[in-house]
């Protein structure tokens, strides 16, 4: 099987324990939450729509 690295764009963060949820920009940088963040995944999960004319 075959894997491939995602990259991910926060846009937002819940706490499950306080129900905190962050879905401010200017919020979650001064958190100093990261941007970006990477997974593991299926080259399934890739969307190739044809928005971007990938055929």
């Amino acid at each position: 099987m075959a894997f491939v690295t995602l990259t991910i764009a926060t846009d937002s963060i819940a706490c499950r324990i306080c129900h905190l949820i962050i879905d401010d920009y200017d919020l979650l940088v001064e958190a100093g939450i990261a941007d970006t963040f990477e997974v593991d995944g299926d080259p399934d999960d890739i969307d190739n729509d044809s928005e971007y004319n990938n055929e």
